[in-house]
């Protein structure tokens, strides 16, 4: 998916109120695969981190890291 497309597709849907695991489950994703996802881009998270949290300390929007969360680093 584009980043365009993930934006679209999940705007309003709360995504900031989630937390990591949670995010990675509404997506079908091993939550493992979300930290790595993550952690390749240098942000360490925890399954109970919550979303916006993470993107609020590094400088990104929640949608920004469902990005990352789904497509790698690219």
């Amino acid at each position: 998916m584009t980043p365009e497309e993930i934006e679209a597709r999940f705007a309003g849907t709360g995504l900031g109120r989630k937390r990591l695991s949670e995010v990675c489950e509404m997506v079908g994703l091993d939550v493992r695969t979300g930290q790595e996802r993550l952690a390749s881009v240098g942000i360490e998270a925890a399954p109970d981190d919550g979303i916006r949290d993470l993107a609020d300390a590094n400088g990104k929007r929640p949608i920004d890291l469902l990005v990352i969360i789904l497509n790698g680093s690219q």
